[in-house]
């Protein structure tokens, strides 16, 4: 698997919020119709409580500090 490396702060936030866009919906409604057929697809890790909601925003704010600091250190 390819990491992307944000090549600046805006490019970095930009990501997480196309991340956020993209998966977070299926979180909050796991059971998503699939195009093109009768079947439904059931996404296994949706939010259980608040406390887990809470976990997955830090840690992919801790992403977002590190893609952060890795940008400033590449500019010096």
């Amino acid at each position: 698997m390819k990491i992307h490396h944000a090549a600046t702060i805006d490019e970095a936030i930009n990501d997480l919020h196309t991340f956020f866009d993209v998966d977070m919906y299926s979180k909050f409604r796991p059971e998503m119709k699939v195009p093109g057929t009768r079947g439904k697809m059931y996404r296994q890790d949706w939010f259980r409580n608040e406390k887990e909601f809470r976990e997955y925003l830090e840690a992919h704010f801790d992403i977002l500090r590190k893609e952060i600091r890795r940008t400033r250190r590449k500019k010096k």
